[in-house]
Formats: C-alpha cells, sequence, structure tokens
C-alpha cells in the first residue's frame, strides 16, 4: 500500500515496449484511477521499432483524502483510447 498526501502531486514510473517494426507514438497517457477525484497530467512519448523498455514519468494529484486506487494508464495512440490494467 501507498500513502498519497491529497493535493500534492505524485509520480509514477511506467515501462513500454515496441516489439513492431515500425515507430509507434502515443498520442497521450494517463494514470488510470478510481476513488477520490484524481487529476492526471497528461504525456506522450514515441517509442522507435523493436524497443525493448522505455521509461516514462506519469503525474498527477489526489485532489482530496480518501481511498484512490491505481487501476493502470490510458494510452492513446492512432486517436483511439485504450486502458491498460495492472494486476
Amino acid at each position: 500500500m501507498v500513502r498519497w498526501v491529497a493535493r500534492e502531486t505524485v509520480q509514477v514510473e511506467v515501462y513500454f515496449a515496441n516489439p513492431l517494426k515500425v515507430e509507434l507514438v502515443l498520442q497521450r497517457v494517463t494514470l488510470s484511477t478510481s476513488g477520490v477525484a484524481f487529476e492526471a497530467y497528461p504525456e506522450s512519448l514515441t517509442l522507435p521499432p523493436n524497443t525493448h523498455c522505455k521509461r516514462l514519468l506519469l503525474t498527477g494529484k489526489p485532489l482530496a483524502a480518501g481511498t484512490l486506487s491505481l487501476r493502470g494508464c490510458h494510452v492513446r495512440t492512432f486517436n483511439l483510447m485504450c486502458e491498460h490494467r495492472v494486476n
């Protein structure tokens, strides 16, 4: 369990890979949460072909006190949005 302070910016380290033979542009990446209100700050990332591991720091801010669950991250690529959940 991680404890974050309401109204303080937090960071989560996320890793991406691109096994494709073409460049992959992640147009928008944000944290996906449930529980108290959370303001996620979007990032973008370009993954070169055959990238094994690329680090991205995602940031956001819990807006109130209470329980907040990190579900994963939202990723937009090719103008399609999907949610990648963590276990």
